[in-house]
Order: C-alpha cells, then sequence, then structure tokens
C-alpha cells in the first residue's frame, strides 16, 4: 500500500509506502517514507515523522497482539 502525503507548505510531495510480509503466524511491515530531501527542512522532518511512525507502528502491534 502507497499514498502520496502532500501539506500546503511544502513544494514536493512525500511518498509513504507500506510493505506487509507473512512469515508463519507472524507479519513484518516495512514502512518507507522518500522525498525529504526536496523539502527545506527536510532533515528535521523526516527525524520529527520516524518518531511519529514508530510510535503508530509500535501501537499497531500492540493492538496486534492482543
Amino acid at each position: 500500500m502507497a499514498f502520496v502525503w502532500q501539506q500546503p507548505e511544502w513544494p514536493s510531495p512525500l511518498t509513504v509506502r507500506f510493505d506487509i510480509r507473512s512469515d508463519g503466524e507472524r507479519s513484518t511491515v516495512t514502512l518507507t517514507e522518500r522525498g525529504f530531501g526536496q523539502l527545506v527542512d527536510g532533515d528535521g522532518l523526516r527525524a520529527a515523522h520516524e518518531e511519529g511512525w514508530n510510535s503508530h507502528l509500535a501501537n499497531l502491534l500492540r493492538a496486534a497482539s492482543r
């Protein structure tokens, strides 16, 4: 699954991609976000997004583990 993420203040969009791979009774989710190099504060935004995605994916793991 992938989508384009565009904020009005960004000169170009980011592309977010989720890959889900089944491994027996478990699955691995890999998230890739690209396009930060086109943004003014791309490094700062990348760090903020990494922190946010880590939190969201941890919540997903907790919910799936119940």
